[in-house]
């Protein structure tokens, strides 16, 4: 199957408006400010685009080549993260009770996000015989990627068959929406560390099917070192939930 390509902004674009549209709608049902949620998810998003540019960034020096330029996304969930803080904390809000509400949210513009990478041709897959393997065209990064290992001809008129892993992550990102909207009210904190545990396993897994990816500890890559201390946040974050009967600290 050739991918078709299209313009990744409306996507990307797309993916921005979904996640505040839908982070605000789920404070409304957690009786939490809409109005804050929205400002935290501005300044989460100013914060997410200048820490994924930068953590990219830091991919491409590592290697040596572009192949890493479509890899910001843990980056920017990290300057996400850090952006919105600041926003509540200014507000006086409760971070964690924000965190929840804002998660499946973010799960579903995850999801969108990747449909733009998959349009872009970046952030594709290894060389596979399945049968819903993908063929992307010159001048996406897929192509570079090949053209660079000598897989293909610089004059070849796409690509060798590859995992689908935007749509891998797409898939992922819309599971994680369902699970995390059907977990209802929890104890502060709970909806997160589902949401990082979650994506945590769910791209470690995707990214052995990267073409990009390269190990720098054993078999792992950056990306998957990251996922590690994501799951391992989840779990302690899980295990110091407040339990039933016991009264919530400030967060």
């Amino acid at each position: 199957m050739l991918a078709l390509t299209g313009n990744p902004l409306l996507y990307w674009g797309a993916a921005v408006a979904i996640t505040l549209a839908a982070a605000a709608w789920q404070a409304a049902r957690d009786r939490l400010d809409p109005w804050s949620m929205y400002l935290a998810g501005l300044g989460g998003l100013a914060c997410a685009a200048m820490a994924g540019s930068g953590y990219a960034a830091l991919l491409v020096a590592g290697r040596g080549h572009a192949a890493a330029e479509g890899q910001g996304a843990l980056g920017a969930f990290a300057g996400a993260a850090g952006g919105a803080w600041l926003v509540l904390r200014l507000r006086g809000e409760r971070f964690l009770h924000y965190a929840d509400a804002a998660v499946p949210a973010v799960a579903l513009g995850y999801a969108t996000y990747r449909i733009g990478c998959f349009f872009n041709g970046c952030c594709a897959g290894t060389v596979t015989a399945v049968p819903w393997g993908v063929r992307f065209g010159p001048e996406t990064e897929a192509f570079a990627v090949q053209a660079a290992s000598g897989l293909i001809g610089p004059d070849a008129a796409h690509t060798l068959p590859v995992h689908p892993t935007q749509l891998y992550h797409a898939v992922a990102g819309l599971a994680g929406f369902a699970i995390l909207l059907g977990m209802g009210a929890r104890p502060a904190g709970a909806r997160l560390a589902v949401g990082l545990a979650f994506y945590g396993v769910t791209r470690l897994a995707i990214e052995f099917l990267r073409a990009d990816a390269v190990p720098v500890a054993g078999p792992l890559d950056v990306n998957q070192l990251v996922c590690l201390a994501m799951i391992a946040a989840g779990a302690m974050l899980w295990a110091r939930r407040p339990r039933p009967g016991l009264r919530e600290g400030p967060a």
